[in-house]
């Protein structure tokens, strides 16, 4: 209608046996299909790459403080080092795009990405985590490996 093309392909990673979606206009899927590398082939490859990627994340996951490391508790610096680094990962998993970055000082800015924040603990000001002590860094990354806080 308005002389837009597009195309789209969605995979579920964690199916071998998905040979995935491609949607969008005719033109735009006739270029995906024609395409060298692309079709069949490319799905699958697409399929691997995000599974490869789901892989990384999970290993990259930082450990909770609850979990400390040899040597005890872990140093304030090193909670607030996790929070930036989980925070960073996910809204860039949430978003596909691996330059987003937090929007720490309005939340709502994160909306430049497509992506809300939900589950903020309640008891923790929607700071930069600088500005936070370690125990509510501890409680943003909780909230985060926990599942209770998402984009």
């Amino acid at each position: 209608i308005c002389g837009l093309q597009s195309f789209y392909l969605a995979v579920n990673p964690s199916d071998p046996t998905d040979e995935g979606f491609l949607g969008g206009t005719p033109l735009g899927r006739e270029f995906w299909r024609g395409h060298r590398g692309c079709g069949a082939s490319g799905s699958k490859a697409f399929g691997l790459f995000c599974q490869k990627a789901l892989q990384n994340q999970a290993q990259s996951t930082p450990r909770s403080a609850s979990q400390p490391g040899p040597g005890g508790a872990k140093k304030a610096s090193e909670v607030k080092a996790e929070v930036y680094l989980a925070v960073r990962n996910a809204v860039r998993a949430a978003s596909g795009n691996r330059h987003a970055e937090m929007k720490w000082s309005n939340h709502a800015n994160l909306a430049v990405y497509g992506l809300e924040l939900v589950g903020w603990p309640p008891a923790v000001p929607p700071r930069n985590p600088s500005a936070l002590s370690a125990a509510q860094n501890q409680a943003v990354l909780d909230a985060l490996t926990a599942g209770r806080m998402w984009f």
